[in-house]
């Protein structure tokens, strides 16, 4: 009997073993979470004492990494939240401030405002269909869309209109499968989804239907919004279409 409690034991204290290291690995030790919290914010006291923040949360950069990600946030500033990532060493090996002043952060959050407007209101449609997950597009210089926004252009913590940056920056992408892969086809459903959106109120710039039907495909390129309720809808889709496939 005490052969066997001491196997159990034994073999308990293995897996606690086992189960302790396999936790570091994926997740990090507690301790050295602590270390690299106190370290970053050691070094954010220093670097930028002119801003309040405080660290938020922390975590390894990868599973198994002795890197960890320490993010600062701010109470009074909502655009204002930025990663200090610290190594096992105690060393900085980035720190990502400038995405607070290149406005980087302030796009993220108008971002995060305007896709669940958009993916609420495009359930109602009657068909099976894909969001992208992107619905502004970022401005990355010469050769960016049209519809681009340029986060060095925004405000910090400004209160934007989130329904006029999306009716002026909005840039959806839907895919389809399964589908008649042609352009009159593209255009019904180019019509069906800005009808929904249209009866939610949320406006967006420029929509792209993309249907794959087995090995046919059909490319709409991006339409604007005020331009897919004209006539010739399904002709302008065709022309885009095999602009793109010359392309190709």
């Amino acid at each position: 009997m005490r052969r066997f409690l001491g196997t159990l034991i034994g073999a308990g204290l293995i897996l606690y073993g086992v189960g302790t290291l396999l936790s570091h690995t994926l997740f990090g030790d507690p301790r050295d979470e602590q270390r690299a919290i106190a370290t970053a914010e050691q070094y954010v006291t220093t670097n930028y004492p002119h801003i309040e923040v405080s660290a938020v949360h922390a975590g390894l950069q990868i599973w198994g990494s002795d890197a960890y990600v320490v993010t600062f946030a701010s109470q009074t500033s909502e655009d204002t939240q930025f990663d200090v990532v610290v190594n096992g060493d105690g060393a900085i090996i980035n720190d990502y401030y400038d995405d607070v002043l290149s406005g980087t952060v302030t796009f993220n959050r108008l971002h995060e405002e305007y896709h669940p407007l958009v993916e609420t209101a495009l359930r109602s449609l009657p068909f099976d269909y894909e969001l992208y997950e992107e619905v502004l597009t970022i401005y990355e210089g010469e050769g960016s869309a049209e519809e681009a926004l340029d986060p060095a252009t925004l405000i910090l913590d400004h209160p934007y209109d989130i329904k006029q940056i999306g009716r002026d920056h909005g840039s959806l992408v839907i895919w389809i499968e399964g589908e008649d892969a042609t352009a009159q086809h593209a255009s019904e459903r180019m019509r069906d989804v800005k009808r929904v959106l249209d009866e939610a109120d949320v406006p967006f710039r420029t929509l792209l239907i993309s249907i794959q039907d087995g090995n046919k495909s059909f490319y709409s390129g991006r339409v604007n919004a005020e331009d897919i309720d004209q006539e010739g809808l399904a002709d302008r889709l065709q022309r885009n279409h095999k602009e793109w496939m010359e392309m190709e």
